[in-house]
This record gives C-alpha cells, sequence and structure tokens, in this order.
C-alpha cells in the first residue's frame, strides 16, 4: 500500500528567547523538511524527496532556525511532532552539546529527558513506572543551550517509521 507523504508537515514551533531592553529583537526563521533514508548500491544511506511512502520507510525530519534578527536569540525552543501512522525511531533525535532533545508521550503537554517514563496505577500500591516504548513518542523539543547569534542557524533532526 503507498501512501503519499507531504513534505509540508505542519509542525510546531515554540520559541522563547530573551529580547533586550531596547527596541531590537531576534527574528527567528523556521524551515522543517521530511526526506525518505535508503540505501543505495554501496548500501549507505541517502536521502531523497518523501514524495511517496510505504509502510515501513524510515522518514527523517529536518528542523532548522535561522536569526535574521539584529541581535542574538537566547533560551530557543522548538518543537517537531510524531506524525499520526509513523513511530518515533529510538535515539535518532539529533543530541550535541548545543541541543538537548526532550520527549512527550502525552500529546505535547510535558517532556522528558531519555530514557523517557510513565506511571502505572498512580496513587495505589501497585504503582510501578515504567520506561515508554518507541511508538508512545508524540512530540520532541530541542532546547538550545547556547544563544543563537545574528546570521546564525541551528539544525535538529529525527527520524521516524512509517507503520
Amino acid at each position: 500500500m503507498k501512501v503519499l507523504f507531504r513534505t509540508s508537515v505542519v509542525f510546531l514551533a515554540v520559541l522563547s528567547f530573551a529580547i533586550s531592553a531596547s527596541a531590537q529583537a531576534p527574528s527567528l526563521e523556521g524551515r522543517m523538511q521530511a526526506r525518505k533514508i535508503v540505501k543505495d548500491r554501496n548500501d549507505m544511506e541517502v536521502a531523497v524527496p518523501a514524495e511517496r511512502v510505504e509502510p515501513t520507510d524510515v522518514i527523517e525530519y529536518t528542523i532548522s532556525y535561522s536569526n535574521k534578527g539584529s541581535v542574538p536569540a537566547a533560551g530557543v525552543e522548538f518543537v517537531g511532532p510524531v506524525p499520526p501512522g509513523t513511530v518515533y525511531i529510538e535515539d535518532s533525535a539529533l543530541r550535541n552539546e548545543h541541543l538537548m532533545p526532550l520527549f512527550s508521550i502525552d500529546g505535547g503537554k510535558s517532556y522528558q529527558k531519555a530514557p523517557v517514563t510513565y506511571v502505572v496505577n498512580e496513587g495505589t500500591a501497585r504503582e510501578e513506572v515504567k520506561k515508554a516504548d518507541p511508538g508512545m513518542i508524540t512530540h520532541i523539543r530541542w532546547e538550545m543551550k547556547e544563544v543563537l547569534e545574528v546570521s546564525g542557524i541551528i539544525r535538529a533532526a529525527y527520524r521516524v517509521r512509517i507503520k
């Protein structure tokens, strides 16, 4: 079964930043791109347009933000959804010294570092904490640890598998 997959996926962008006391402010411009990951004849991964996908195909989302303003932006956060009909691929969210991914299993209401956990039988004698399955991840939020300088660009990526 083939599925038409649009690269213009609606995504959430939560941008918070410190605004200087003057009238100047950061101006962030965001972009999200979806690419299908395939293997070439040398068994190397290659990203191609995600125009048509089938079950088990891997899609890589890349989110980028650039600071088009006249002052640096601090406290930048942005969110990428795990679209319906897909499953987050564990450990695929970009993590580095500049970005820390946080994960949601409740539709983006709350976020936590990996490994994501949840409580079963909360408030009872049988209460236990379980590790969330990657299929439970609904959103990924990245928090920048440093400022985004004027003309700077920050990128994050993650992968999902089509159900």
